[in-house]
C-alpha cells in the first residue's frame, strides 16, 4: 500500500517548551516559551486575542535561578521564537547574560 501525504499522522510541535540551564557562575535559569493560541496565560480569550496580534503569537520568558523574570519577548512566528529561546539559552550556558 503506498502512504499518501493526507494519511501520514506527523503529532503537533509541543505548545510549551523549557530548558533549564546551568550558569558558570553557580544557579540554574529557565528559560521558557509558549505558543499563546495553543497554551494561552491566563487571561480571557479576546485578551489574548488582542496580545497576539499586537505582540506576536509566541512568548518567550527568561527566570534567573531566584525564580524571578529577567527577560520577556514575543515572537510572531515559531521559527523567531525557537531562534531567540536558543539564544537565550546559549548566552546563559556562556556567562552572557
Amino acid at each position: 500500500m503506498v502512504e499518501t501525504r493526507a494519511e501520514q499522522r506527523t503529532e503537533a510541535p509541543p505548545a510549551l517548551w523549557e530548558t533549564d540551564v546551568t550558569h558558570p557562575d553557580g544557579g540554574v535559569w529557565r528559560v521558557r516559551t509558549q505558543d499563546l493560541e495553543r497554551e494561552p496565560l491566563q487571561m480571557p480569550a479576546e485578551m489574548i486575542k488582542v496580545l497576539i496580534g499586537n505582540r506576536g503569537q509566541y512568548v518567550t520568558t527568561v527566570y534567573g535561578p531566584d525564580g524571578g523574570q529577567y527577560k520577556t519577548t514575543y515572537s510572531p512566528s515559531r521559527s523567531d521564537a525557537e531562534a531567540f529561546h536558543d539564544r537565550m539559552a546559549d548566552r546563559i550556558s556562556t556567562g552572557q547574560l
